[in-house]
């Protein structure tokens, strides 16, 4: 039930119980359509006095409706938590924009296991309203290791621009 198979004379497909896994073009573009990855957005919500895990167990709310994805199954809103279904390298980031003129000051972190990892973002104070941040790291993990976002005391975030996204790069 393994083995590989052309589809045209253009593309070469590799599967796997008799299910398509990759695909090569005549171009040389590669695609592997199972490939974990998601993208999560998230709305307003104004600062809170203590840091929080972006997630609906911690009253934030999942924002739908525009190019959220996630693969695989592997990234949970109820704990704002993707695992990592393989051993590999991911590729992870944040987007936030600051809502209005709430919060005063930034802390931000993307965090593996529940620890720090070089993902970070502080700012002391925001000078205008609406302004944005980002976080992009890789790193090396293993199979079963979790991802989420720390967003600190006094942190708000905006609706529509926030997000947490990742993917496996190998």
């Amino acid at each position: 039930n393994t083995g590989m198979y052309s589809g045209t004379a253009d593309t070469v497909k590799f599967a796997t119980g008799g299910t398509e896994r990759m695909r090569i073009s005549s171009a040389g573009a590669v695609t592997m359509p199972n490939q974990p990855a998601f993208k999560a957005a998230w709305s307003n919500r104004n600062s809170t006095a203590a840091d929080r895990i972006l997630s609906t167990n911690n009253s934030d709310t999942v924002a739908t409706g525009r190019d959220e994805f996630n693969t695989g199954s592997h990234f949970s809103t109820a704990t704002g938590r993707f695992t990592a279904p393989v051993a590999g390298t991911y590729l992870l980031g944040f987007q936030a924009l600051r809502n209005g003129t709430n919060g005063a000051s930034l802390e931000c972190r993307i965090k593996k296991n529940g620890g720090a990892i070089w993902a970070r973002a502080y700012r002391s104070a925001f000078n205008n309203s609406h302004e944005y941040w980002s976080i992009v790291t890789n790193t090396k993990c293993a199979a079963g290791d979790y991802f989420e976002v720390l967003i600190g005391a006094n942190t708000s975030i905006y609706g529509d621009d926030t997000y947490f996204y990742g993917h496996l790069i190998g």
